[in-house]
């Protein structure tokens, strides 16, 4: 839950002026996190209903999320959302930027969603106020998007909206449970030195799939038919590959 309270000493834009144009800077802050919560509402609907059948936290301490490393054992100011996500809070008034501590594995930069950290390593983080520390894990699938209208009568011919982020590492085997709100759909990705590929059955919503950290591809199917250049998205900048989907869906990206 994200809740924001009208009363003393707890509304953003009420309660913490400490300068000129502060007010319109938190604001902008708490919109932009709001939008993020919003965002990550089917990853996070996913992680609760699993919670309901196996007891495992969506939100979970690290000594949980990575019980063979002792570096962990008595960390208090890091945690997971799920196994994806890693989130490195800022606790100290006035600071710009923080340490952080990251496990095995290759962790990509949610800021930029590029910058890539290869653990275990202890790194310096940029944390100014208006930016939270957050890794996602190497092969992780991530569905994001707009899937609830909620009182959201402001849109005009408001509909679902779905995106699936992905981020293969080599070697990497990867599955996300996703729950549509009746059923649970495994999302499956993995890749070698020649080929990323990615499966789901129908998720109920149309949508599309973004995969980071494509340098380099030959060609792209989907259900096993090549797909011309006007039928996805490529920003070689970026390295994202966007690729819709509608219904239950392979996809395949020869390197």
């Amino acid at each position: 839950m994200m809740e924001i309270l009208v009363g003393p000493n707890r509304t953003l834009w009420y309660s913490y002026d400490t300068g000129p144009n502060a007010n319109a800077r938190l604001l902008s802050i708490a919109q932009t996190f709001t939008r993020e919560h919003h965002d990550l509402i089917p990853y996070i609907r996913s992680l609760v209903y699993g919670s309901t059948q196996t007891g495992m936290p969506a939100m979970r301490m690290m000594p949980l999320s990575f019980p063979d490393d002792p570096a962990v054992a008595d960390m208090f100011d890091e945690y997971t959302l799920g196994d994806a996500i890693l989130v490195a809070p800022v606790l100290t008034a006035g600071a710009t930027s923080r340490s952080v501590y990251l496990p095995r594995g290759v962790w990509i930069d949610c800021n930029d969603k590029r910058t890539r950290h290869t653990g275990p390593a202890t790194i310096t983080a940029r944390a100014p106020l208006d930016v939270l520390p957050r890794y996602v894990r190497g092969g992780s699938i991530i569905p994001r998007g707009d899937i609830l209208q909620s009182n959201n009568n402001w849109t005009p011919n408001w509909a679902p909206a779905l995106r699936i982020e992905f981020y293969p590492v080599a070697g990497s085997q990867s599955r996300f449970d996703y729950y549509t709100g009746s059923a649970v759909v495994p999302l499956t990705g993995s890749m070698s030195e020649s080929l990323v590929s990615w499966r789901a059955g129908d998720l109920g919503i149309n949508g599309v799939l973004e995969v980071h950290g494509v340098d380099r591809y030959t060609s792209v199917r989907r259900n096993n038919r090549t797909l011309g250049a006007t039928e996805f998205q490529y920003d070689a900048t970026a390295q994202v590959m966007s690729i819709p989907l509608t219904g239950a869906t392979s996809v395949e990206i020869r390197r």
